[in-house]
C-alpha cells in the first residue's frame, strides 16, 4: 500500500480530532442541559459523608459509621466548595460528573488516535451514544470522574516510558493517587507502562527511572488513607492483613521506588534499532508480565472477601449478569469485541511488517505502530476487575474505564475493516458484510427500545442535512482543498458517524425530570418533614431499605441516625435449623425477615430476632422508617415481620406510585421493653424459591430443615404464585 502524502494525512488527523472533540462537546451539552435528577443512594452516600468531614467528624457516612468502602476525595470535592462558599454542593458534583464523562469520550478517542488516526472519531461516536453513560453521567457518582482519572494515568504514564521522564513519571504518580483515592478501579492499571514500555523495547534505564518517580509520589500521596483506615479498622485497605503490616509493605514499596530513581543510572541503556529482529527479549517479557498480572489480580479477586457473599465466577450469578446487563453494554460491544478481534486476527495472519505496514495507508494514516500493544495490554490488565464486578452482582459503572479502552481498540480494528472493504476484493467484502452483521446483532439490544418516531425523524433530517452539504460542498470545490477525494469522503463518513451519536444522544437524554425522581424527591421531602415535626432533635432514628442515605442527608445534623440494614451472605445451608444460615453463624434459627439477595443470585439477606432487639434495647425508645418498592420488586419483609412484632406500633404510613410498582414508607415507634417477635419467618416469593431450589438440591438431607420452615415460613404480601413453592417445601418434608 502506499504511503500517504504528510498533508493528507495531517488533514485525516484533524478531521478526527474534530470530530471526537465535537463528541464529546455535545456530550456536556446535552446532558448537562437535562433537567436534574434526584440524588441517588449513592449520591446521598457521599454528600453525607463530605459534610461530616468538613463538620470535623471524619470520613463517616449520614449514619454514623466510619465509611471504609473507598477514600474520601469524592466526597470532599464535591462538598468542599458548599462547606467554604455556599455552592449548591448537588449541582457542583453533577457538573463534575458531566465534564467527567465528556473527559472519558476525549481520553478514549486519544487513544485511538495515537494508532489509527480516523479511529479516534469512531471511538468517540461510541461512547457519546452509549445510553448506559448518558443516565449514568444524569447523576453525581464518583464512577466516571474514577474512569477519567484511571484513564488519563494511562496516558501519561505511557508518556512518561516513552520518554524516561521523571517529572511525567511523578505527575502519572499523583494522577494514579487522585484516581486510586477516588476508587480503587485504576489499581489494574498500575503496571500497564511498564509493561508497555518492555513491549516497544524502549532502554531499561529511563523506564525505571519514570517508574521508580510514579511509584514513589502514588506512595506518598495515598499513604494518608491506608493509615486511616489501619486506625479504624486494624487492617490494610483492600489487602485485608493486620495494620501493622502496613509499615513492612510501605517500606518494600519506597525502596523498590527509590531504586527505580536512583539505580538507573549504574545500568546500560543501549538504543535498539526500530527493527523487530533487533529488538530484545523485554517484548516478550511485556506480554508475559500483563498476562500474569492478571491472573495474579484475579486469584487476588477470587480469595479477597467481598463483604456480600458473593462467590467468585458462579456460574449462576454469570449468567444472571449477563442477562441483567448485556442489553445496556450491546452498542459498544458491538465496536469493541468486532474490531478488537479484526485486530487479533490480523496480528496472527499476517506478519509484523505487514502490520507496520497497514500504519501508512492513506486512510489510517502514520501512527505509533505499537499504541495498539498498548491498548491490548490495558485491556488484559483491566479485565480481572470486570470478572470481580459480575462475580457480586454489581453493573458496568464500575468499569467505564476498560469499556473506553476497548472501545479505543475496537475502533481502530473497525477502521482498518473499512479499510480492507475499501479495497474491492472478494475477502474485503465479505470481511466488511460479516463485521457489519455481528455488530448489528450485538448493539440491537441497546437500541431496541430507542427506536422511535422522533428518533427516526432527527435521522431523516440529519441525512437530508449531509446530502446537502455534500452537493454543496462538491460545487464548491472544498473537498479537492482539503487534498483528496479520499479525505473528503473521510470528512464525510466521520461527520455522519458522530451526527448520528448526537441524534441517538439527543433521544436518550430525559428532556424533563422523571417521574420516579420526582417520588423519590416527594418521599424524601415528606419523611424528613415528619421526623422533625414529631422527634425532638436528638433523638434516635433507625432507617433501612429505600432511601435511607437520602433521608439520612437531611437529618444526619439534628438527630442520631442509626442503619439497621439486613444481614447479607446467607446460604442455603441444609444441615442448618431452618435450612438456611451465614458462615459466621450457620447454626441460627431466629431468622424473622429473608429476601433474595438484589443483586446476587446465590444468596439472601435477612434480619434475626436476637440481633434487632438486643440493637434496638441498646437504642432505648426509638423510631424505625422502613421504605420498600412493593410487587415485583419488593426489597424486604421486614416491614410484615415488625408489623406482627410485640412493642411495635405504626406511627405513620405513606405510599406512592412508582412505575409499575409503588414505593411505600412505614414508620414503626418501638419499645425496646417489650419488644418481641412471634417466631414466624417471612420471606419473599423469590427467596423462598430460592431455599426450596437448595432443599430440593440436598435430597433427604433437607427434609429436618424443610418441616422446621414450613411451620414458621409465611409470604411477604401473600403472594398466590408462593403456593406451588409451599407445596414443594412440603414435599420435602417426606422424602
Amino acid at each position: 500500500m502506499r504511503t500517504a502524502p504528510r498533508r493528507e494525512t495531517q488533514v485525516v488527523g484533524a478531521l478526527a480530532i474534530a470530530a471526537a472533540v465535537v463528541a464529546a462537546a455535545a456530550f456536556a451539552v446535552l446532558v448537562g442541559t437535562a433537567a436534574s435528577r434526584f440524588m441517588g443512594v449513592d449520591d446521598a452516600f457521599y454528600l453525607g459523608i463530605g459534610a461530616n468531614i468538613f463538620r470535623g467528624h471524619g470520613p463517616v457516612t449520614a449514619l454514623g459509621y466510619f465509611a471504609g468502602q473507598h477514600a474520601p476525595l469524592w466526597p470532599m470535592v464535591i462538598t468542599a466548595p458548599g462547606a467554604w462558599f455556599g455552592v449548591d454542593a448537588p449541582g457542583w458534583a453533577h457538573l463534575l460528573v458531566v465534564i467527567s464523562g465528556a473527559a472519558v469520550i476525549l481520553l478514549a478517542a486519544w487513544f485511538a488516535w495515537r494508532a489509527v488516526r480516523p479511529a479516534a472519531a469512531v471511538a468517540a461516536a461510541a461512547l457519546l451514544a452509549f445510553p448506559f453513560m448518558i443516565r449514568l453521567a444524569g447523576g453525581m457518582g464518583l464512577d466516571l470522574p474514577a474512569a477519567t482519572l484511571a484513564l488519563a494515568y494511562v496516558a501519561i504514564g505511557l508518556a512518561a516510558v516513552r520518554r524516561g521522564s521523571i517529572g511525567l513519571g511523578a505527575v502519572a504518580g499523583l494522577v494514579f493517587a487522585a484516581a486510586f483515592l477516588t476508587k480503587e478501579i485504576a489499581l489494574p492499571f498500575a503496571p500497564v507502562p511498564l509493561f508497555a514500555a518492555l513491549v516497544r523495547g524502549l532502554p531499561f534505564r529511563g523506564v525505571i527511572r519514570a517508574t521508580g518517580a510514579t511509584l514513589l509520589v502514588a506512595l506518598a500521596a495515598t499513604s494518608w488513607w491506608f493509615v486511616i483506615y489501619a486506625q479504624h479498622l486494624g487492617t490494610v485497605y483492600r489487602i485485608g492483613t493486620p495494620g501493622w503490616t502496613l509499615i513492612p509493605i510501605g517500606v518494600v514499596g519506597l525502596v523498590a521506588g527509590v531504586l527505580g530513581l536512583v539505580g538507573g543510572r549504574w545500568l546500560p541503556s543501549p538504543d535498539y534499532p526500530a527493527e523487530e529482529s533487533s529488538r530484545p527479549i523485554w517484548r516478550g517479557l511485556g506480554w508475559l508480565g500483563a498476562a500474569v498480572w492478571a491472573v495474579l489480580l484475579t486469584v487476588m479477586f477470587a480469595r479477597t472477601p467481598t463483604g456480600l457473599g458473593a462467590e467468585f465466577l458462579a456460574p449462576g450469578q454469570v449468567a444472571h449478569n449477563l442477562a441483567t446487563y448485556f442489553p445496556a453494554l450491546g452498542s459498544v460491544l458491538a465496536i469493541g469485541l468486532v474490531g478488537a478481534a479484526y485486530l487479533v486476527a490480523e496480528r496472527f495472519r499476517g506478519s509484523r511488517a505487514g502490520h507496520e505496514a497497514a500504519n501508512t495507508g492513506a486512510l489510517v494514516g502514520p501512527a505509533d505502530p505499537h499504541a495498539i500493544d498498548d491498548l491490548f495490554i490495558a485491556t488484559i490488565c483491566g479485565f480481572p476487575l470486570i470478572l470481580l464486578v459480575v462475580s457480586v452482582g454489581e453493573g458496568p459503572r464500575h468499569y467505564i474505564a476498560q469499556i473506553a479502552l476497548l472501545v479505543a481498540l475496537g475502533a481502530c480494528g473497525w477502521v482498518r475493516i473499512a479499510e480492507r472493504f475499501s479495497r474491492r476484493d472478494r475477502a474485503g467484502y465479505l470481511l466488511g458484510i460479516a463485521a457489519v452483521a455481528i455488530g448489528l446483532a450485538l448493539a440491537y439490544p441497546t437500541f431496541d427500545n430507542l427506536v422511535s418516531r422522533r428518533l427516526l425523524i432527527r435521522l431523516a433530517v440529519l441525512g437530508a442535512a449531509f446530502v446537502a452539504v455534500v452537493v454543496i460542498g462538491i460545487r464548491a470545490g472544498a473537498f479537492r482543498r482539503m487534498g483528496s477525494r479520499r479525505n473528503g469522503f473521510v470528512a464525510v463518513a466521520l461527520s455522519a458517524i458522530v451526527g448520528v451519536a448526537i441524534v441517538v444522544t439527543s433521544v436518550v437524554v430525559p428532556l424533563h425530570q422523571p417521574s420516579l425522581d420526582r417520588t423519590r424527591a416527594d418521599a424524601v421531602r415528606t419523611i424528613t418533614t415528619w421526623v422533625r415535626a414529631n422527634l425532638p432533635p436528638g433523638s434516635s432514628v433507625v432507617l433501612g431499605n429505600v432511601l435511607e442515605f437520602e433521608v439520612a442527608l437531611g437529618l444526619q445534623a439534628d438527630y442520631a441516625l442509626v442503619d439497621l440494614r439486613d444481614e447479607p451472605a446467607i446460604k442455603v445451608r441444609p444441615a442448618s435449623p431452618l435450612g438456611v444460615g451465614t458462615a459466621r453463624e450457620p447454626a441460627a434459627d431466629d431468622w424473622v425477615a429473608l429476601r433474595a439477595s438484589p443483586g446476587d443470585v446465590t444468596s439472601l439477606s435477612g434480619y434475626r430476632s436476637t440481633t434487632l432487639v438486643s440493637r434496638l434495647r441498646e437504642l432505648g425508645p426509638t423510631v424505625w422508617i422502613t421504605s420498600e418498592l412493593t410487587g415485583a420488586r419488593q426489597s424486604s419483609p421486614i416491614v410484615a415481620a415488625l408489623t406482627e412484632a410485640s412493642g411495635v406500633t405504626v406511627g405513620a404510613r405513606w405510599d406512592w406510585k412508582y412505575g409499575t410498582s409503588r414505593l411505600e414508607t412505614t414508620v414503626f415507634r418501638i419499645n425496646p421493653g417489650q419488644l418481641e417477635f412471634p417466631g414466624r419467618v417471612v420471606v419473599t416469593t423469590k427467596g423462598l424459591q430460592q431455599i426450596v431450589k437448595g432443599l430440593e438440591a440436598a435430597g433427604s438431607a433437607s427434609s429436618s430443615a424443610a418441616a422446621a420452615l414450613l411451620a414458621r415460613v409465611e409470604v411477604a404480601a401473600g403472594d398466590p404464585a408462593a403456593a406451588a413453592l409451599l407445596d414443594r417445601l412440603r414435599r420435602l418434608t417426606n422424602p
